[in-house]
């Protein structure tokens, strides 16, 4: 996409000012204000004159200096979104031979009258479970109004959840109001499902269940992206997503932004459906002895000394052995813009790896300074494309081999 250095600029005047004015945290908004501008001063984005490259790096600057994984900048293109009037995530539910059903939420989507109606048919039909697993690790957020929602389902009575904070407003306090169905599912045993991909509202439909006592979390602990964002358009060219409302939990008065879900039963991705299974079915030195780590694939190592090599060939190699023909040069060229902006030291490591399905997979790659998500999409066994965004801090790596060259 083109961008004129007019429209950078004028972007970066704009972006500094409603840091000064508009941000949720007067004081933190003051200080980032004072080191963008600083920034923009010494010039340091004055040599970005591809769009792309310029978002790149903004957003490390802005997660660098906020740590609010909401807070980013992305291109607007003008293409005609596909309607439709189905809701983009359905719940969907399993049930095992010994009564635990599974339900798995991909996202919480608004919860209009279509969505609303297939979810009271979802909780209908569960029945008395002896226990329900609610699987969030793909979860990667959505509408609040959605998750207070499905929260009443799991109290017997009306519940404070939390108090929500917006700009130039006073508190809100939130609640979950019982559901026809919460005379029984109060009172199932539950637990929730999270990975290092559940974000935002799924983090936060987590948290309240958790500090209630109400559910078991079991899986990877989550980044902590908590605050809701508007999105603006700026300078015909850029989409802006401000953080617009925080939320303190009722009990704990804990902000999840930077701290996120820590699980009370650890477990990688793909071992965590088993671990609650055998929970729930009271089988739990079964469980705790399931595999903990899922092994990285060869591809996932080639492509971690790729991104860590020296050579200037060395992402073309990979690409051409790992990528689709026809994707190849987008594929590089991300690539090495990944590199540009995050791994300029060439020393990265591999955190954890998803083998979500044999269409996806998700790479955390910690950088030196931060943990990026890398989601990657496979057909027939190459990839097709690839994007990537900051995950928070990041824990230990796996212990896979490098090499420098």
């Amino acid at each position: 996409m083109k961008m004129s250095p007019e429209q950078r600029d004028e972007f970066l005047v704009d972006l500094v000012q409603g840091f000064r004015d508009e941000y949720l945290w007067p004081d933190k908004g003051r200080r980032i204000a004072e080191e963008l501008a600083a920034q923009v001063q010494a010039g340091f984005y004055a040599r970005q004159d591809g769009a792309e490259d310029f978002v790149a790096l903004l957003n490390r600057e802005l997660y660098l200096l906020s740590h609010d994984l909401h807070l980013s900048v992305s291109l607007h293109e003008d293409k005609e979104e596909p309607h439709s009037g189905s809701p983009r995530s359905v719940p969907t539910l399993a049930r095992t031979g010994d009564n635990i059903v599974q339900l798995k939420l991909d996202s919480f989507p608004e919860p209009d009258e279509s969505f609303r109606k297939r979810l009271q048919d979802v909780l209908d039909s569960i029945g008395s479970a002896a226990g329900l697993v609610i699987d969030l690790r793909d979860n990667a957020g959505g509408s609040d109004d959605c998750v207070n929602l499905l929260l009443g389902a799991f109290f017997a009575k009306r519940t404070h959840l939390a108090t929500s904070h917006r700009w130039n407003s006073d508190p809100v306090e939130l609640y979950a109001d019982p559901l026809p169905c919460s005379a029984s599912l109060s009172q199932t045993p539950l637990v929730v499902l999270t990975s290092r991909a559940t974000f935002s509202a799924a983090e936060i439909f987590t948290q309240r269940l958790q500090d209630h006592g109400r559910a078991q979390v079991t899986g990877e602990g989550t980044s902590g992206a908590a605050h809701r964002t508007m999105t603006y358009r700026m300078c015909d060219i850029f989409l802006l997503h401000w953080p617009w409302e925080y939320s303190c939990h009722a009990r704990s008065g804990q902000d999840l932004e930077g701290i996120g879900i820590r699980p009370d039963l650890p477990a990688s991705y793909n071992a965590a459906p088993g671990l609650a299974l055998a929970h729930l079915g009271e089988n739990r030195d079964a469980a705790l002895s399931l595999p903990q780590e899922d092994p990285p694939a060869e591809w996932v190592e080639l492509l971690v000394q790729a991104l860590n090599a020296s050579r200037e060939d060395g992402l073309r190699e990979f690409v051409s052995r790992f990528g689709e023909h026809s994707a190849a040069p987008g594929l590089i060229t991300s690539l090495q813009r990944f590199q540009r902006v995050w791994n300029i030291e060439r020393n990265l490591a591999l955190v954890a790896c998803h083998h979500v399905d044999k269409h996806s997979e998700r790479l955390f790659l910690r950088t030196p300074q931060a943990t990026v998500l890398l989601r990657i999409g496979l057909a027939e066994g190459h990839i097709i494309e690839l994007a990537y965004r900051p995950a928070g801090p990041g824990p230990r790596p796996l212990s896979v081999k490098t090499r420098h060259e």
